[in-house]
This record gives C-alpha cells, structure tokens and sequence, in this order.
C-alpha cells in the first residue's frame, strides 16, 4: 500500500495531489486547520508516482553556487511602496510578463482565502504583491506551470521554499531553462482555519472590510491595515490592540505549521534562482547612506538562472552588494536556521479554536501592536526625516 511522509514532516507543498494522474489524492484539513494529503485507496492504482514527486522522501539538491546578498530596491518609487519591501518582485514581474510570459504566485480571493494562481498580464499583478502571512493552497498550479514550460513560455514562479520544492521535484528532468524561481525567507506558516476564523473576527467588527495588509501601506515597516468600503471611498484603518493577536502571535511563533520548526529549506545554500527577502536592519552593524523609509529588499542571487533575470531588470533597480551576516544578524535569521517552537505551541491550536480573544491573549500573553500616542508619532517622523 502507498504512504506518503511521515506527518510531522509533511509541508502540505501538494506535489503529490498534482502528480497522482488518477486524481486519488485531495488536501484535508487537520485539527488544527493545516492542509494533508488524503489518498483515496479506491481510486490508486499504487503506481508510486506521489511518493517520488514528494521532495521529504526524495530531497531536492540545493544550489551550489556562490551566493550574492545585495541590498535592493525600485528604482520606480510608485512600484516600490506598492510592495513588502523594496518591490523587487514586482519589477521581476514586469519583466516576465514584458516576454509574453506566466507570473505565478499567492493572491486573496473575494473570501480572503489564499491560493496561488497564474497571471498574463500586468493589471492582474497587484493581488500578487504585499506579504500574505498564511499559508496558501496550490491547488493544480504546478501542472499549470509545467504546461506553459512545455509551449516555451517564460515563467516566474514564487513561493516558500518548500513549494518551491514541490514544484521542483514534480517538474522533475524536464527542461526548466524557461523557469524563473523566488524563494521567500520565510518565519513558517499559519493554519488557514485559523485565518479564516481571524477574518471572521475582523468581518464581525468591520463589515464592510474589502482588503487586508499585513505592512504599513505608508512606511516600510509591519503594521496591520484593512481597507472599508464606505461606499464613496475605500478607508485606511490601521488595526491595533486585540485586532492584531494574529500576527504578533505568528511573531511569537505560535501560529506555525509543525513541520516548519524543522524545516530543512530555512538554511543556506538557497533552493530559489533568487531569495527574496526585507533587508531589515540594514545599516545597524555596516554604514548604508540611502534612505529606508520606502523599503529595502533583500536579494540573494543562487543560479546562473538568477543572475541573468536580475540583469535584464538592471536598468530599474538599485543594488549595494551586501553580506550575508548583515542580512541574518538584522532579522533574517531564517536564512541560516528554523523559527525554534516554544513549549506554548503544543497547546496553542486547541485553545486557539475554542477560548475567546481575550483569554487567548492573556493566556499566551501576545504583545499587541499599541495606537502610539502624539509625541511617539512625532518622534518616529524626526526619525524617518533623519534616515
């Protein structure tokens, strides 16, 4: 009989669900709202091909090269603020889409569900852009890609890194010189049930919410906004107190996916053509004389691969080659090791789906982002003007 990995390990890349021909495998969800793979024992014909596909139990060979770690940014500031951080990705979007070709990466539906999906053109790349602290369900997206490689097209695809192996070990021998790949520095995932419960939440108080962000829509920086339909104008509401338990509990490293407290990708070499990343603390241990206000990317080149989309995007960003020491010691720690799991996290889920917010946060005690007074806004202006 097929068995896939072991749970424990298991990243929900969903490899398996994309290679099985005979459609035997689905993605259930798990007490804590994490997406398995299920198999259908009626419908498998035990030809192995999801136990190959899986990059857990045939581990994908990391890039050999030389790493280069460059401080990056758009040189067009309307791109740049429309991104996490420097709006690298978008700029790399461009430009694969300037070649008649395919960007694939995690967009919100109208349900504020995340699923990867592919773009044609340049009006469909803003729900692609911006941080999206959940994991996303990749549907068929591989087959979808491996589609466009076959008819010649270019390919940019982004993900975490262990959807990027997903897609690298079902792709497996085929030609891949077409296929341009980001890795994302990534904390590790949170439960999509658990995000739709925190969207509940947030609809139940703001009704008329259309649009989530994770960062400041102002100045780099994490800071919760949601955008309100007030019929004539769309409104900008920075959340704060027990509105942000989500995310500073995923600071806290609550919130995480099992699997992601071992993960095999958070170290260095990298798996992408590029790692994309938020240079932050750039500056602190290394003199850095440009402004910072708008975002700084942090960009590891890989592959060969990588370093030719880069050139041909040279002309509309700005790059500062860096180390790899700065980019880990100001807040990247994720290139180098895991997020590590506090003893909370074993009973985190199950009181997550079943305590109210406020005993959930007093219990774990997770720090909530504060409306900060007059004089604290005030001063972090003098700062911004000062950078």
């Amino acid at each position: 009989m097929v068995s896939l990995c072991e749970k424990i390990l298991c990243t929900g890349c969903e490899a398996c669900v994309n290679k099985c021909s005979h459609e035997a495998i689905s993605m259930q969800p798990d007490d804590e709202g994490f997406l398995y793979p299920d198999i259908s024992y009626s419908k498998c014909t035990e030809c192995g091909a999801c136990q190959k596909s899986c990059p857990v139990l045939n581990p994908i060979d990391f890039n050999s090269n030389e790493q280069h770690v460059y401080a990056a940014w758009a040189k067009n500031l309307n791109i740049r603020k429309r991104g996490s951080s420097g709006g690298i990705f978008s700029v790399l979007a461009k430009e694969i889409l300037s070649r008649d070709g395919y960007v694939v990466g995690a967009a919100f539906d109208e349900s504020f569900v995340l699923n990867h999906r592919i773009i044609s053109s340049v009006d469909e790349l803003s729900p692609l852009q911006g941080s999206k602290y959940v994991q996303s369900q990749i549907g068929f997206i591989y087959r979808r890609v491996k589609e466009k490689i076959k008819q010649g097209k270019a390919v940019l695809f982004v993900g975490t890194s262990c959807q990027v192996a997903g897609l690298r070990r079902f792709l497996g021998k085929m030609d891949q010189s077409s296929l341009y790949i980001c890795d994302l520095v990534c904390h590790g995932v949170p439960s999509p049930l658990l995000f739709e419960k925190y969207v509940k939440y947030l609809k139940g108080k703001y009704p008329n919410m259309v649009s989530l962000q994770f960062r400041d829509l102002h100045n780099w920086g994490v800071k919760m906004n949601i955008l309100l339909d007030e019929k004539d104008r769309l409104k900008n509401v920075v959340l704060h107190g027990k509105d942000t338990y989500y995310v500073y509990g995923f600071y806290q490293r609550l919130l995480q996916r099992e699997c992601c407290y071992s993960c095999i990708y958070a170290k260095t070499p990298r798996i992408g053509d590029i790692t994309l990343a938020d240079f932050w603390g750039i500056g602190k241990t290394t003199p850095f004389k440009h402004k910072t206000t708008n975002g700084i990317s942090c960009i590891s080149i890989n592959t060969k691969q990588g370093y030719d989309l880069m050139q041909s995007v040279k002309d509309d960003v700005e790059m500062e080659l860096r180390s790899i020491e700065e980019a880990i010691e100001g807040g990247n720690e994720n290139l180098y090791r895991p997020s590590s799991m506090p003893s909370a996290r074993k009973t985190f889920y199950k009181d997550a789906f079943t305590l109210d917010i406020d005993t959930l946060i007093k219990k774990y005690n997770i720090k909530l982002y504060q409306k900060k007074t007059v004089l604290q806004k005030i001063s972090n202006k003098l700062k911004r003007i000062l950078r």
